[in-house]
């Protein structure tokens, strides 16, 4: 029998020679039977002399016990510590354990030893820290703990160690964040499993109402994702912003993810707060394989988010061709919409040919939606969207409420293509809106020189006034545009008849605006051999 006793004579137990194979193996029974602390704290001594761990223990004997506090170390012996334990430096750790020093001691890295040894995957260094005493649920200022550390970096051996040494597997960070939470975002499907075996709580949600099965959706996991539904995790569990695992994977257009949720039974039309459906943010995106997928599985298609857009406006927003073939070739209601705003008005404005073409196909247009969708198109610039529009029976010299026709819209802001092929089509360049603005008078006031050239060549009337009874040639020079005046001034005297001083009325009045409003266009529309004209001019 190995009989032992403390120093002062107080017996403490007695083990048979054979349980027993060297000094380190009967510290550590003491530690584990007995309530002894850590091995690195126990010194064993016979007749005098203390006993190495390596000791062998092959006979009878009477062994003293020496229980040893933790010594006193310097902060360059912690970081000594935390630098070994990050590079797995086994025999290092164990002779700063024998010192012995305490494991938990945080130096200038900020983190414990144990804590480091976890992140980077170190077995050995970790099972001789948590034999040391290492706290195996200590936590840093942000709430983690090593068993998060392992789990988050993958290391399954690690956080098995430290699970059966009886670290929490359900603890959170300052985020919310578990060990399960971040194993399942990065993937690590051995310690998912590990830990789902241990009984880590599947549907636990961080403080974004994140959950283990929304962040491996998120990310497209696949296995991580089929282990968290075998373990029965929550499908239509909502985080803070309304998003399930389906809303999320589908955004993120993860295909098998997506079939393994519905699948599983999540709920296809369940919306967010904004009331975006999968459907909604897989149109958003682009994904068209999801789009499809949720379309089969019976995904409403016409349902409307907050804002009154369905999946097929937003389709269209985003100039996605093949999801919006895919929404038309299931039926979506081309005409839903809110306040007059349309899946073709919107493509239209963002000048998407494909999807305009897509979207007119069979349909019959209504000659004023027809107008409105024209307008539209002009004023951005489209003009092959315009042309198509045109094709489809939109009307090119309809107005609108303000009297504005597409050709008076492209004109203001200086479409060059549009008007070219507005006024090739045969719309009337004369058309006046509402206050008697004309084609020409917008785009002599807002100086488009180019839009101004077109509509002279196609006798665009020069004298047609507004209510503010200026001409249309006079508007240009009064707003600063003098660059338009010489594309306009040979019109003025080709249709006006001149006077006998030379002067046609509508010269004289131009010339006179010139002249008071800027200097600059004395040089600009009088050559020399004109300068004994301008005393005339100011006087007329």
């Amino acid at each position: 029998m190995l009989q032992l006793r403390m120093l002062s004579g107080e017996a403490v137990t007695s083990i048979p020679v054979e349980e027993i194979h060297d000094v380190k193996e009967l510290k550590r029974r003491l530690a584990q039977l007995q309530g002894m602390p850590p091995r690195f704290r126990q010194r064993v001594v016979f007749q005098g002399e203390i006993l190495k761990d390596t000791v062998t223990l092959d006979s009878p004997m009477y062994l003293d016990l020496v229980l040893l506090k933790f010594a006193h170390v310097s902060q360059k012996q912690v970081d000594y510590l935390a630098a070994a334990a990050t590079h797995g430096r086994v025999t290092q750790v164990e002779s700063m354990m024998q010192l012995p020093q305490d494991a938990d001691l945080i130096g200038t890295m900020q983190q414990p030893a144990l804590r480091l040894a976890s992140l980077a995957g170190h077995v050995e260094v970790a099972r001789l820290l948590l034999e040391a005493g290492a706290d195996a649920n200590l936590a840093l200022n942000d709430g983690s703990t090593a068993l998060m550390s392992a789990a988050g970096q993958g290391h399954v051996e690690v956080a098995r160690l430290l699970l059966e040494a009886g670290a929490e597997k359900d603890l959170a960070d300052n985020t919310g964040l578990t060990a399960l939470t971040r194993a399942s975002a990065r993937g690590h499907c051995e310690v998912v499993r590990l830990l789902l075996e241990a009984g880590a709580d599947k549907d636990l949600a961080d403080n974004t109402g994140l959950t283990a099965l929304t962040r491996a959706s998120a990310r497209g996991h696949c296995e991580v994702v089929r282990l968290l539904l075998e373990a029965g995790a929550d499908t239509n569990f909502a985080n803070n912003d309304g998003s399930t695992a389906l809303t999320t994977a589908s955004g993120q257009g993860h295909v098998q993810v997506v079939r393994m949720l519905l699948e599983t039974g999540s709920d296809k039309n369940v919306a967010d707060n904004r009331g975006s459906t999968a459907l909604m943010t897989s149109s958003a995106q682009g994904h068209v394989d999801v789009v499809r997928l949720l379309l089969q599985a019976g995904s409403g298609k016409d349902l409307a988010d907050n804002r009154g857009c369905t999946a097929l406006m937003i389709a269209c927003l985003h100039g996605h061709v093949g999801v919006v073939r895919a929404l038309l070739e299931a039926g979506a209601d081309k005409k839903a919409g809110h306040c007059c705003v349309t899946a073709l008005l919107i493509s239209s404005s963002r000048g998407d040919l494909e999807v305009v073409r897509l979207l007119l196909a069979d349909e019959n247009l209504p000659k004023s939606y027809g107008t409105y969708l024209l307008a539209v198109a002009a004023a951005k610039g489209h003009c092959e969207v315009a042309r198509l529009l045109l094709e489809a029976g939109a009307d090119k010299n309809l107005a609108d409420i303000d009297g504005s026709t597409a050709l008076t819209t492209a004109s203001g802001q200086g479409r060059v293509e549009v008007v070219r092929m507005l006024l090739e089509a045969g719309a009337d360049a004369n058309l006046p809106d509402n206050n008697g603005v004309t084609a020409l008078m917008t785009s002599s006031a807002h100086g488009h020189v180019d839009v101004v050239r077109l509509l002279v060549e196609a006798r665009a009337d020069t004298s047609f006034a507004g209510n503010d009874a200026l001409r249309a040639l006079t508007i240009a020079p009064a707003n600063g545009h003098t660059e338009v005046v010489p594309v306009s001034s040979q019109a003025c005297a080709d249709k006006f008849l001149a006077r006998k001083d030379g002067f046609t009325s509508c010269i004289r009045r131009l010339g006179k605006v010139m002249l008071d409003s800027c200097s600059c266009c004395r040089s600009l529309w009088l050559d020399a051999q004109d300068l004994q004209h301008c005393s005339a001019v100011r006087d007329r």
